[in-house]
C-alpha cells in the first residue's frame, strides 16, 4: 500500500471515529446524541440502558422540539443555542416524539429560510432512520441539524436570525405520516 494510501485510510478512520453520530443528505443514514443514539450504518441504536426523559405537557402525536438528552419544547421565535461542533460546523439539536410512530421512525428533516421555505445557501435537507425512547411518549433527541457556515459551507447565520426548523415522519412503507414546523430564532453560540 502506499504511503498517500495508508494516509488517506487514517485520515478516513479519524473522521469515523471523530463523529458521535452522522447524518446526512440524499437518503443516507442520521442521527446521533446521547438521547437518539449513535449511528451504526442506517439505523440510530440506544447507548444508553435506562431512559430518563418524561413526557412534555399534554404531548401531541407528532411534535418537534430540541434537546441534546431529551426533548424539550419549542415556542415560536424562541432562541436557540447554536452548537459550535469539534469539527468547525455548527449546529442546533433537533428532537421530536411521535406517540404513533413504533419504535423506528424514518425522519426527513433539516433547516431553512422561513422566506423561501428552502435550505439556506449550501445546506442540504437530511433524513435517518431514529430509534424513539421511552413508553409514554416515545422521543428521540440529539439530533443534529445542521446550519450554514464554517465545514458545512454557505454563511454562518447571524444572532437573531430567523429559521425555519422542520420535520416529516415516514411510514415503513413509505408515506408521509407527520410533518410539522416550527419557526425559531438564532441565539448565542456555545
Amino acid at each position: 500500500m502506499s504511503r498517500s494510501s495508508t494516509a488517506s485510510l487514517l485520515f478516513a478512520a479519524l473522521l469515523v471515529v471523530g463523529c458521535q453520530g452522522s447524518v446526512s443528505s440524499n437518503g443516507e443514514a442520521g442521527g446521533g446524541g446521547e438521547g437518539g443514539g449513535t449511528t451504526d450504518s442506517a439505523t440510530t441504536t440506544s447507548t444508553t440502558s435506562t431512559f430518563t426523559c418524561t413526557a412534555p405537557d399534554a404531548p401531541i402525536a407528532f411534535e418537534i422540539g430540541t434537546g441534546e438528552k431529551c426533548f424539550e419544547r419549542l415556542t415560536v421565535d424562541q432562541e436557540v443555542t447554536v452548537q459550535a461542533g469539534p469539527q468547525g460546523g455548527y449546529h442546533v439539536w433537533l428532537a421530536f416524539g411521535c406517540n404513533d410512530c413504533g419504535t423506528v421512525v424514518h425522519l426527513k428533516y433539516g433547516v431553512r429560510d422561513p422566506a423561501t421555505h428552502e435550505p439556506f445557501e449550501g445546506m442540504s435537507d437530511l433524513e435517518g432512520e431514529l430509534v424513539l425512547h421511552g413508553k409514554d411518549w416515545p422521543q428521540a433527541a440529539g439530533i443534529y441539524d445542521y446550519m450554514p457556515g464554517g465545514t458545512a459551507g454557505g454563511t454562518q447565520l447571524d444572532y437573531g436570525t430567523k429559521i425555519l426548523l422542520w420535520a416529516e415522519a415516514y411510514t415503513p412503507k413509505g408515506a408521509l405520516w407527520h410533518q410539522q414546523e416550527i419557526e425559531v430564532t438564532v441565539g448565542e453560540v456555545q
